[in-house]
């Protein structure tokens, strides 16, 4: 799980930088927050959910290590 949210991240900031590129284009800070943000969000929430999903799992085992 974790090196699916690590693929993700990566493809997140590669979008996230296209769209600065595409912000000096269209010359509109609009559209970067048109497009950005929602891909902001995505990634905040798959993070949340990985988290949680790799929490479960370690619970589930009963490894509860202090990090």
């Amino acid at each position: 799980m974790g090196y699916l949210a690590n693929v993700i991240h990566v493809l997140d900031i590669v979008f996230i930088s296209t769209l600065f590129g595409a912000t000096r284009f269209f010359d509109k800070p609009g559209w970067w927050i048109l497009l950005g943000l929602p891909s902001i969000l995505f990634s905040v929430g798959f993070q949340f959910l990985v988290f949680r999903a790799e929490n479960q799992a370690r619970d589930a085992q009963g490894d509860r290590t202090a990090h």
